[in-house]
């Protein structure tokens, strides 16, 4: 499934989870690495999905987060 979606706007952040970057709301770092959704969901990511997830994201905005 991952390979037939567009690599720069879908991003695998865990084995089980595909999220589109632009339906991220916000990015939690505390105890536990969470992704809050436009939707509303919450996706628990590990600490090597979310470490994926910023040097991702500053790549394809080129900035730095």
């Amino acid at each position: 499934m991952e390979k037939k979606l567009p690599e720069n706007i879908f991003f695998m952040v865990s084995r089980t989870s595909i999220v589109n970057l632009t339906a991220i709301r916000t990015i939690h770092r505390n105890v536990q690495y969470t992704l809050t959704l436009t939707n509303g969901y919450h996706i628990q990511i590990p600490r090597t999905g979310y470490k994926l997830q910023i040097s991702f994201m500053e790549k394809i905005y080129e900035t730095t987060i």
